[in-house]
């Protein structure tokens, strides 16, 4: 039987519909900043949703709930400013966002000082968390390169080259796959790009000469086009993996459709219609409000939001929400693509995605990590 996660079921058991008591806020840290085009809007589009849809059956326990949005445009002066600010309105029961790493580093020492959930649906990189207040709603970049590993062996590799981006979080990934690939496969050899580079021509010699079954791209998907183009031609049957930067519709075209066909990539969501009734019904509400489908950023802030409010079913204290939080760890909660908790590192528990291009387009893939739900 096809699994249905309904979060309009899953509120229904939560809510009231009380005479409006009291409204609690839910602070969105945002950065609206070059680098990271369009984040400010998903997640804002994404809590919106979420909101509407919990205040329309009557909020938690007859609350209504409110959101404020603090920008701080990619200072980490200013998100400590906005840190300070939500810490003092003692209203607002929890804290969605953050885009840069550098920002959340200098808000959490104001968390540290004045304990509030926070929940970083997009932040990959190592060692940001840092205090018990402060959880990750998306998969890290070392969790990406274990689940990479797994599933290259999954899939038989023998040999495996890994193409990294420089950057801490592509860095990251690729020194995991390093770290996982003993008693899974040999990692016949290591290359670094640097982003906006075009010209992969000896890149592709240097893994043609070393004959690997598997390559691994840790990068961004102008560039991993780039790099297929000049690597599938010479070499059809090799087997190519990408992170979740890779999974977008531009790879394609700059790979070309013939070369990209059959690339791998992990991604913490994709939206496709009728996968399930729950996504169908989230990415609806989402269109609405902005006018296209849902990226994985919306899903990760739609999600991270929802664990919040259901948090906050046991009670609106800081410490309440943080401690229900904490005791996630090996529990579930029905999101919308399953189920969604954290460890004891206050890591995500949720495993990646992984899809395929077929003709052109990126499709669930067949083969699903064996921890993954079924869920597509």
């Amino acid at each position: 039987m096809k699994k249905i996660t309904l979060l309009i079921l899953v509120f229904c058991t939560i809510i009231s519909c009380r005479t409006k008591q009291h409204q609690y806020r839910v602070a969105l840290a945002v950065s609206s900043v070059i680098s990271r085009p369009g984040y400010d809007k998903a997640m804002r589009y994404s809590c919106e949703a979420m909101i509407d849809h919990v205040n329309r059956f009557g909020g938690i326990n007859g609350n209504k709930i409110g959101l404020v949005v603090y920008d701080d445009g990619g200072d980490p002066e200013k998100a400590r400013d906005n840190a300070r600010t939500i810490a003092g309105q003692h209203d607002i029961i929890g804290v969605v966002g953050y885009v840069l790493p550098e920002c959340l580093a200098s808000a959490r020492e104001v968390y540290d000082r004045d304990p509030i959930a926070v929940l970083t649906p997009v932040l990959t990189e190592s060692g940001i968390l840092g205090t018990n207040s402060v959880f990750r709603a998306t998969v890290s970049d070392v969790a990406e390169g274990n689940a990479i590993a797994d599933y290259a062996a999954m899939l038989g590799a023998r040999r495996v080259f890994i193409i990294a981006q420089n950057g801490t979080a592509y860095s990251n990934t690729a020194f995991a796959i390093d770290n996982a690939a003993a008693g899974k496969f040999a990692v016949a050899g290591h290359k670094w790009f640097e982003p906006g580079e075009v010209d992969f021509a000896n890149l592709a010699a240097t893994v043609r000469n070393l004959s690997p079954d598997t390559v691994v791209i840790a990068g961004n998907f102008r560039e991993a086009g780039l790099i297929v183009s000049e690597l599938k031609p010479k070499r059809a049957n090799i087997t190519v993996i990408g992170t979740s930067d890779v999974a977008m519709a531009d790879f394609v075209n700059i790979a070309s459709v013939d070369h990209a066909e059959n690339v791998l990539a992990t991604t913490p969501f994709i939206f496709f219609k009728n996968l399930n009734e729950s996504i169908d019904i989230f990415n609806d509400r989402y269109a609405k409000l902005s006018g296209r489908n849902a990226t994985w950023v919306a899903f990760n802030t739609y999600e991270a939001m929802g664990l919040i409010l259901h948090a906050a079913q046991n009670g609106a204290d800081r410490g309440k929400i943080i401690d229900t939080l904490r005791a996630r760890t090996g529990s579930q909660f029905l999101g919308l693509a399953g189920t969604h908790g954290f460890d004891e590192k206050q890591e995500s528990t949720r495993t990646p995605i992984i899809v395929e291009v077929k003709r052109g387009k990126w499709a669930i893939a067949a083969k699903q990590l064996p921890r993954s739900e079924k869920i597509y």
